[in-house]
C-alpha cells in the first residue's frame, strides 16, 4: 500500500483521537518506526488498557475460539484475551501477515466489534498496523473485503519530532547529537539482503547499548554496536563522529576559524564525517535562488569556499587516473560519454570489446562483455573502498554486490516458476475431522488440518518435448527429474504431455514421475513444436489458463502461444531462434 499522503507521529495521533473511536484504523510504514509505540502511547492518553495481538502468529481458533456444548448446543467460546468486561484498545499487530483464513476470522470483529454471540465492551477501539509489501518484511496480501472496513493512513519518519521524543526519554548524548547533526540518517529504506539498517527503533537499541556499556568504551566496540544495528555506512560515519568527539574536532569551531581540518592519516574517517556533516548542514542552510540569500547565508557561503578549497575538493586524488577531455564535466557528462564511446566501438567490431589475435577466444584468453563489465565493477569498488576515497550511493553498491554473485542455477529458477504458477495449497482447521491430539484430551474438541481441496482441472500444466535425436539425454532426464520433484512437492499431480520433432504425439494426461519412463527418443528429422502447441489449445480439456513448459534444443520453428504462460527449457549455450517472451532457463 501506497498512500499518496503520508502522516508523522503527531498527526497520526489526531487521526486516532478523532477516527479510531469511530471506525477502525490500520496504520501503513516500515519497520522499526514507532507504530507500536504511538498507538501504545495513544491507548494510555485516553485511559483504555492496550491489547495487542500478532497477527502472524495467529490461527482462526485463537480468535474466534473453541466450541463448547451448552444445553445441547455448540457455543463458541472466545478467547480471554480478547473477551473483557471493560473498554479496551484492541491492537491488531501485523495484521497483513497473517494468512487469508485469520483474515476471515477478523471480518466481524474489525467492523463490528463482534466475535459470534460476544461483543467488545462499549467504547473499545480496533487498531491494526502492518508493513508495506516493498519493505521487505512478512506481508500477505490483504482481501478487498478486509481492507474497505478500516480507515488507512501511512506512517512517515519525522527526524524533529524523534529528537524531541529523544530529549525526554534519556537518549544517549552522541546518538542524539549524531542525528541533530546528520538527521537524514535517522531511516534508511530496508536492504534486499539480511543485515541491519537504520530505523528509529535500532538508534534507540544503539542507545541502550552505549547506555549499558558505560563511560569507558573504547572506538573498536563503539563500531562493532554500531555496525551491529545501523546501516553500515551509518555506522562507519557513527564511529568516526565518536572518535571526532574523543579528539575534541567540532564542526563550529572548524567554521568559526578557530580549527582546521583534520589531516592526519589516522583521522581520516574523522575527516569524512565533518566533510559530510559540513555538506549536509550547507544544504540545511543556504538557499537554492543565490538571490535570497541573507547576509549569514552569503558569510556561510563565503567561509564554505574557502573549506572547500583547505578540503582539496576538485583536486586529483593521489594514484588516480586522468582524462584531460572529461576536466570540468560532472559525474554525469562523463557516464554520457563513456557510453556513448561504448557505442560507438561496438559498432567498430562484431565481436566483444575485449580482443586480442585470432584464435585468441579459443585459447579462453578472451572475456565476454557482460563478464568483464560485472568484473571491472567489483574491482573497482574494491580499489575504491580500499583507498578510502569515501562512500558511494548505497544503491549502487547493493547492485555491484548484486552483479558480482554467481548467476542462479537453472533449477532454482524452475521451482520458483512452479511457485508462481501454483500457490502451495494453503491448510486450514476443521472440526469435521479431529485432531490426532484428541485422545489425550477427550473433553476438549481440537480441530485437524486439512489441505484445501481444489479441483484438479486448476492445479495441471502442460509440457511440449523435443523428442528429435538432437537432444542430451542426460540433460532430458534432468529436466524431466526436476519437474517431477517440483510438481510433487507443489501437490501439483497432472501434465498435459505432448511429443514432438517432425510430428506431434500426444500423450494424454500423465503423472510427473511417468513422462521420464514414457520418453521416446525418435529423431524422424526437423522439430516443430507448434502443431502441439496448437493441439493444446483446441482441447476443451486443457484449461486456457493453464501454463506450458516447452523443453527444447533450440533447434525448432517459430512458435505462437497466444498469450498463455509458457516458459523454455534449453541446453546452455543454445539460443532460440526467435525472441521469446517467456523466462528461458538454461541447463546446464
Amino acid at each position: 500500500m501506497n498512500l499518496p499522503i503520508s502522516v508523522d507521529q503527531k498527526q497520526l495521533m489526531d487521526v486516532l483521537l478523532n477516527v479510531s473511536t469511530v471506525r477502525p484504523v490500520f496504520i501503513w510504514g516500515p519497520p522499526g518506526i514507532g507504530k507500536s509505540a504511538i498507538v501504545e502511547q495513544f491507548a494510555s492518553d485516553v485511559g483504555l488498557e492496550c491489547v495487542s495481538l500478532l497477527g502472524s502468529q495467529l490461527a482462526p481458533e485463537d480468535i474466534i475460539g473453541v466450541p463448547q456444548i451448552v444445553e445441547g448446543r455448540s457455543v463458541f467460546c472466545p478467547p480471554r484475551m480478547i473477551a473483557r468486561e471493560r473498554p479496551y484498545c484492541l491492537f491488531l499487530d501485523e495484521l497483513n501477515a497473517c494468512s487469508q483464513e485469520v483474515q476471515k476470522a477478523f471480518y466481524s470483529l474489525i467492523l463490528e466489534q463482534r466475535i459470534g454471540e460476544y461483543r467488545l465492551p462499549e467504547g473499545s477501539i480496533v487498531v491494526g498496523a502492518g508493513n508495506r509489501s516493498h519493505d521487505n518484511a512478512i506481508t500477505r496480501p490483504m482481501s478487498s473485503a478486509l481492507l474497505d472496513r478500516m480507515f488507512h493512513v501511512e506512517l512517515r519518519v519525522d527526524s524533529r519530532l524523534w529528537l524531541e521524543w529523544a530529549a525526554a526519554h534519556g537518549i544517549h548524548p552522541w546518538v542524539y547529537d549524531y542525528i541533530c547533526a546528520r538527521p537524514d540518517q535517522l531511516w534508511s529504506q530496508p536492504p534486499k539482503t539480511e543485515e541491519p539498517f537504520s530505523t528509529p527503533r535500532s538508534w534507540h537499541m544503539l542507545s541502550d547499548a552505549l547506555n549499558s556499556c558505560g563511560g569507558g568504551i573504547s572506538e573498536q566496540e563503539v563500531a562493532i554496536l554500531a555496525n551491529g544495528c545501523l546501516t553500515a555506512a551509518h555506522a562507519t560515519q557513527f564511529a568516526a563522529y565518536v572518535r571526532q568527539v574523543h579528539s575534541q574536532y567540532s564542526l563550529k569551531r572548524i567554521l568559526n576559524g578557530e580549527q582546521r581540518w583534520p589531516d592526519k592519516p589516522e583521522e581520516r574517517d574523522v575527516l569524512y564525517f565533518l566533510a559530510q556533516s559540513f555538506r549536509a548542514q550547507l544544504l540545511k542552510e543556504l538557499p537554492r535562488n543565490r538571490g535570497k540569500l541573507s547576509g549569514e547565508a552569503q558569510a556561510l557561503a563565503l567561509r564554505a569556499k574557502e573549506l572547500l578549497v583547505e578540503l582539496g575538493i576538485g583536486a586529483m586524488p593521489e594514484g588516480g587516473l586522468f582524462e584531460p577531455q572529461f576536466h570540468g564535466l560532472t559525474a554525469e557528462a562523463v557516464y554520457d560519454q563513456l557510453w556513448e564511446d561504448v557505442r560507438y566501438y561496438q559498432g567498430q567490431a562484431t565481436g566483444d570489446l575485449v580482443y586480442g589475435d585470432e584464435g585468441w577466444w579459443d585459447g579462453l584468453e578472451g572475456q565476454a562483455t557482460d563478464a568483464f563489465y560485472r568484473s571491472a565493477l567489483q574491482r573497482g569498488l574494491a580499489y575504491h573502498q580500499s583507498c578510502g576515497r569515501g562512500s558511494l550511493p548505497s544503491g549502487l553498491v547493493e547492485e555491484i554486490y548484486a552483479i558480482s554473485r554467481p548467476p542462479i542455477r537453472w533449477d532454482v529458477e524452475l521451482a520458483k516458476w512452479f511457485d508462481e504458477n501454483f500457490a502451495p495449497l494453503e491448510r486450514r482447521r476443521s472440526y469435521a475431522r479431529l485432531s490426532r491430539r484428541q485422545s489425550s484430551t477427550p473433553d476438549i474438541p481440537r480441530p485437524a488440518w486439512r489441505a484445501e481441496e481444489v479441483p484438479t482441472e486448476q492445479r495441471i500444466f502442460g509440457v511440449v518435448l523435443d523428442t528429435s535425436s538432437s537432444m542430451d539425454r542426460a540433460l532430458l532426464a534432468a529436466a524431466l527429474g526436476s519437474i517431477a520433484s517440483y510438481s510433487q512437492a507443489r501437490e501439483v499431480h497432472h501434465v498435459r504431455v505432448v511429443f514432438c520433432d517432425a510430428a506431434a504425439y500426444d500423450q494424454g494426461i500423465m503423472s510427473p514421475e511417468e513422462i521420464a519412463g514414457a520418453v521416446r527418443v525418435r529423431g524422424r528429422g526437423g522439430t516443430a513444436l507448434q502443431p502441439a502447441i496448437d493441439l493444446l489449445d483446441r482441447d476443451p480439456k486443457f484449461p486456457k489458463d493453464a501454463p506450458v513448459l516447452i523443453i527444447t534444443d533450440g533447434d525448432c520453428d517459430r512458435l505462437t502461444l497466444g498469450g498463455r504462460d509458457h516458459a523454455f527449457l534449453i541446453p546452455a549455450g543454445r539460443r532460440l531462434p526467435f525472441l521469446p517472451r517467456g523466462p528461458v532457463f538454461r541447463l546446464k
